[in-house]
C-alpha cells in the first residue's frame, strides 16, 4: 500500500506473521497467531523514517479490504479503520464522482517512549482506489488468517 502527495509519501508493507510458528486456536479466533507486522516507510524530501510494528490483525487487514471495497461499488461514502492498535489508522471518504480522499498514517517510536504519528493525505481516483484494494487483497493472500 502506498500513499502519495508531491514529495510526501507512506508505504505501508505487511512483512509477516509476528508469531510465524503458531498455527491458531481451532473454533475462537487466535489473536497471537493473527498478529501482523507492518513495515511503514515514511519520506517527506528531507527525510525517511522505517518502523515495523506488529499492529494489525488479519481479520483486520480483510475488513480494510472490504471497507473500501463497499466504497468502491458505491454502497458506502466513509471507511474509517477501527483496528485494536492505533498504530496505522486509514480514513476513506468519497469526495466527487470517482474520487476519495484518503488518510493513512503510522505511528513510529522516533526515540526512546518517544512516539510520532508520520501521515499523509492524498486524492485517488477510482482506478487508483482499486488499485489499493488489489494490494491490500494481495496480502490478505499472502497471510490468511490462522484457524
Amino acid at each position: 500500500m502506498k500513499f502519495v502527495n508531491g514529495d510526501r509519501s507512506l508505504a505501508i508493507d505487511v512483512v509477516g506473521y509476528e508469531f510465524p510458528d503458531r498455527v491458531g486456536g481451532g473454533e475462537e479466533y487466535d489473536y497471537d497467531a493473527n498478529w501482523l507486522i507492518l513495515r511503514g516507510t515514511y519520506s517527506d524530501g528531507k527525510v525517511e523514517r522505517i518502523f515495523e510494528n506488529s499492529c494489525v490483525l488479519t481479520c483486520e487487514l480483510q475488513a480494510l479490504a472490504a471497507g473500501l471495497k463497499l466504497m468502491s461499488s458505491g454502497v458506502r461514502d466513509m471507511y474509517q479503520s477501527e483496528f485494536n492498535d492505533p498504530y496505522f489508522e486509514v480514513t476513506a471518504e468519497l469526495i466527487g464522482l470517482n474520487r476519495y480522499l484518503i488518510y493513512a498514517s503510522f505511528s513510529m517510536l522516533v526515540a526512546e517512549d518517544e512516539w510520532k504519528n508520520f501521515g499523509v493525505e492524498c486524492f485517488l481516483s477510482d482506478e487508483e482506489l482499486k488499485a489499493l484494494i488489489a494490494d491490500i487483497d494481495s496480502a490478505n493472500r499472502a497471510f490468511p488468517e490462522k484457524k
